[in-house]
């Protein structure tokens, strides 16, 4: 899709999972303390009960040992629309499906970064990222190649009815934005089960080389509006006019 307006709203919205996260610097393991702290300032008369994952089960020096396992979440709260994750050195929010929004979603990522460095706990903001995963649903392989903007040719063999499973990064505007596309994958959710398609996976993110909180609270609306529009710019760019129009797209509003 080569078009400079971007749509609105998808009528038949794709998406299955959206994630805003920041990884943190912090004086005292967040996963701890926290919890208590969202629930006192998060949103009065809401409970917000926390449950410890299973990565919450392995001693503190293997977890701090492993990058991947550093930043995992040890505690997730339900919260209305919304899910938050805290590990001792990121906090995360995650939509519910179907999707809210960007909003009211930017709203909760506002409220939750707002408790965070309120909190005093974090000093430095070593990095932010927007996730989105979009499915486009068809039983068809050659369907699913069809409907992005890419071509890939190996060993003279030209990618058209397989599996395949690819994965690219590239620095778009500030961002480093990993792109990932699976074909042939079968995805179960709340709201859509055994669903055949291709999943497209667009991850913007922002290191931002030991920001200051406070400096990036007072600046968070620009932040996070400008990574979100990349990511959005970035999906819809990834799709060819024609799987577009297929999603339905609402224009201005």
């Amino acid at each position: 899709m080569t078009q400079t307006q971007l749509p609105t709203r998808l009528k038949k919205e794709p998406l299955i999972d959206a994630v805003f996260e920041m990884r943190v610097e912090a004086a005292a393991p967040l996963a701890s303390l926290l919890p208590g702290l969202f629930r006192a300032s998060l949103i009065e008369g809401e409970k917000l009960v926390p449950s410890r994952t299973q990565l919450a089960s392995l001693p503190d020096e293997i977890r701090n040992a492993d990058p991947q396992l550093r930043y995992g979440a040890l505690v997730t709260m339900e919260w209305g629309l919304f899910r938050i994750l805290v590990g001792d050195h990121m906090v995360a929010v995650g939509c519910k499906l179907p999707y809210p929004g960007w909003a009211k979603f930017r709203e909760a990522i506002s409220h939750v970064v707002k408790v965070l460095v309120d909190s005093k706990l974090v000093k430095v903001v070593d990095r932010y990222s927007v996730k989105y995963v979009d499915l486009i649903e068809s039983d068809s392989l050659n369907a699913q190649i069809g409907s992005l903007n890419w071509s890939i040719n190996i060993g003279g063999r030209q990618l058209s009815s397989e599996v395949a499973m690819l994965r690219s990064e590239f620095k778009i505007d500030d961002f480093q934005t990993i792109i990932t596309v699976q074909t042939g994958a079968v995805v179960s959710s709340p709201i859509k089960q055994g669903v055949r398609g291709l999943i497209l996976d667009v991850d913007s993110i922002f290191n931002s080389h030991r920001l200051a909180a406070d400096e990036f609270l007072s600046q968070l609306g620009q932040r996070i509006d400008a990574i979100h529009s990349s990511n959005k710019r970035t999906f819809f760019e990834c799709l060819t006019g024609a799987t577009v129009e297929s999603l339905e797209p609402e224009y201005g509003g």
